[in-house]
């Protein structure tokens, strides 16, 4: 029985590369979500020039884009956790309004569309949102 040895020794397989895909990942969830986000606050801009939206849902809205403008280049995983806790009040106080008021969700399909579909880039991400609806369309 002989072993079979190179004279060369294998070099190890750097993991920066293996990190560096894994970063790139989650910086392009990260924008995908702020695209989203810029989609739903120019719907939400709209709805306030017509006064179809109460304050505090404005309140909640502009809260979020504060966030996004001061924390530009900063940590993408605490910004993600932050983005969705501050995006899921907002979810939460703007769905209780939809309930309030069922023919304003009629109009709105677009907006309930990027709203969905923000939650599905999240919920892809691992977070889970507290609002008890499959799906905003479905109202």
């Amino acid at each position: 029985m002989g072993l079979c040895s190179s004279s060369q020794q294998k070099k190890p397989r750097p993991l920066i590369r293996l990190v560096k895909v894994e970063m790139d990942i989650k910086e392009d969830n990260y924008q995908q979500t702020l695209n989203l986000w810029r989609r739903i606050d120019e719907q939400m801009e709209l709805l306030k020039n017509k006064h179809l939206i109460s304050l505090k849902v404005l309140s909640q809205n502009e809260q979020i884009n504060n966030f996004l403008l001061q924390n530009q280049r900063q940590n993408i995983n605490q910004n993600l956790s932050t983005f969705f806790k501050l995006f899921d009040e907002f979810q939460i106080q703007f769905t209780q309004e939809l309930m309030q008021n069922e023919t304003f969700c009629m109009n709105q399909s677009d907006l309930l569309k990027n709203l969905d579909q923000l939650n599905e880039t999240f919920a892809e991400m691992g977070y889970s949102t507290k609002v008890l609806t499959q799906s905003l369309t479905k109202y």
